[in-house]
């Protein structure tokens, strides 16, 4: 049987953290890992969340991310890091709006992202 991207952490072939071993036999629930979290160097309250994958994936898969995001009236994002291109997709809580595609750039253009997160936001 073929191991599929998802499984490669659950096989054993990739590191897992003991947190991670516990988390597991934990029955009813389930754990998800924040793969940036911005928040305002002011007042700490969250600018953004993100999820990294290194292919596009259906927005059920960071679904969780932008659950964060609505909670705490931010931006959302996907970052796919594919070969050497950059890509993201956007949400913003403020109008429960999924910008409709990835869109690709360069490490500038993802850092205008992560500016832009942090200048819409306001103090709490």
């Amino acid at each position: 049987m073929t191991e599929s991207f998802r499984n490669v952490e659950r096989t054993g072939r990739r590191k897992v953290t003991r947190l991670s071993t516990v988390a597991r036999r934990v029955s009813g629930v389930r754990h998800f890992d924040l793969d940036l979290y911005q928040t305002c160097e002011r007042c700490k309250y969250p600018q953004l969340f993100a999820e990294v994958k290194s292919r596009e994936v259906s927005d059920a898969e960071w679904d969780q991310t932008r659950r964060h995001a609505k909670q705490y009236n931010c931006v959302a994002i996907l970052v796919v890091e594919a070969a050497e291109r950059i890509g993201v997709k956007e949400y913003f809580s403020s109008t429960n709006m999924i910008t409709p595609h990835v869109i690709y750039g360069d490490e500038d253009d993802l850092q205008r992202v992560l500016e832009h997160a942090r200048d819409i936001h306001r103090c709490t």
